[in-house]
């Protein structure tokens, strides 16, 4: 199991609002390319952007769990991010995948995470001047 995924199942443990589904949370940016391959990098975040699946009540609770300096924050370095969905740069009809062995692990979410090649595309328009000397090449 993954640092990742252990966060992510300690967020499921801890929740305790009844739902008549799963809550679906679309986790995108490093986090989506660490759950879909084998690529591992230091971050502080896990960004789920806003749907209209999540309500503010619900991304309430989920920042009181997970967000920064909680509990789950110190244990798993390691935050809950919900990201406005006009932020990032993605297509009008972005690509996700439902991540069925996670999920089927979980009682409360269902984990989507935003495909590969849309992760760096949104991430190409925050590539700014300051940042690219941190490119390997």
């Amino acid at each position: 199991m993954s640092a990742i995924e252990a966060f992510l199942r300690e967020i499921d443990l801890a929740w305790r609002i009844p739902a008549s589904a799963k809550i679906r949370l679309r986790i995108i940016g490093s986090t989506a390319l660490m759950l879909q391959a084998d690529y591992l990098r230091g971050t502080k975040d896990s960004d789920v952007l806003e749907t209209d699946a999540l309500s503010k009540d619900t991304q309430d609770s989920l920042l009181e769990i997970a967000g920064p300096d909680t509990v789950v924050h110190r244990r798993h370095n390691l935050y809950l991010d919900i990201v406005r969905s006009g932020l990032p740069f993605l297509p009008q009809v972005p690509l996700c995948h439902v991540l069925s062995d996670l999920n089927s692990s979980l009682q409360h979410f269902e984990i989507e995470v935003l495909d590969i090649v849309d992760v760096v595309v949104s991430k190409l328009k925050r590539f700014s001047d300051e940042r690219r000397g941190e490119v390997c090449v």
